[in-house]
């Protein structure tokens, strides 16, 4: 009995040094949509695009819904830009691994809307177009999530061309819902099977002896 109990307690330490390293590992989820910030374009009837981040892997995910469906319907609306609420300007060196709806993402620290964000990632140039369903990742270096801001219009604005219902229009869209979520690091898992298995070998033990 001793020996289980002492198996017992080993486990659940394990499990709060495991929860506890998921402090460091988190997910940002932000939704975009509402009227628009900045620029000349329609008010969308939900959320048409979701950003993504991965403290642990640096790695950014922009995910676009179907933007006909919710309005956008004056040609081949695109994403031009994804905006930044960040202290320091981020360079072209620091961006690595795109893959997805565009082949290409450069920063550019003078697109400002609003006098409210440091820089942009822009996506693609010419025909190289983020258009509806498409995703896109990249990873960046020197980012700190924990460093962005709201100076009043979020932390994160994305820029659409062809907002408008008819004629050349363009909008920069703002956050309209952040969820923030611990993920498990593969350490976690591992400390949880580990205790598991000691505490399985104890219980078989326990019962060869009784047998």
């Amino acid at each position: 009995m001793n020996k289980f109990r002492k198996a017992y307690a080993l486990v659940s330490s394990l499990a709060v040094l495991a929860f506890a390293s998921t402090a460091s590992a988190t997910a940002y989820t932000y939704e975009f949509g509402g009227a628009p910030i900045s620029g000349n374009g329609i008010t969308p009837s939900s959320n048409f695009a979701t950003l993504a981040f991965d403290s642990v892997s640096d790695i950014f995910s922009l995910t676009l819904g179907n933007l006909a469906s919710v309005g956008f319907t004056n040609g081949t609306p695109n994403v031009l830009s994804l905006a930044v609420s960040y202290p320091t300007e981020l360079s072209n060196g620091d961006i690595s691994n795109v893959s997805g709806g565009v082949s290409s993402i450069t920063t550019n620290p003078g697109n400002n809307p609003l006098g409210n964000f440091n820089f942009s990632f822009d996506f693609g140039s010419n025909s190289d177009q983020l258009i509806t369903g498409e995703t896109v990742t990249w990873k960046v270096s020197n980012f700190n999530v924990n460093n962005l801001s709201d100076n009043g219009s979020g932390e994160f604005a994305i820029w659409i061309d062809n907002a408008k219902l008819t004629g050349e229009g363009k909008a920069w869209y703002g956050v309209t819902n952040t969820t923030i979520n611990p993920v498990p690091e593969p350490e976690t898992y591992a400390m949880l099977l580990a205790g598991l298995g000691m505490m399985g070998f104890i219980v078989r033990r326990r019962k060869n002896k009784q047998t």
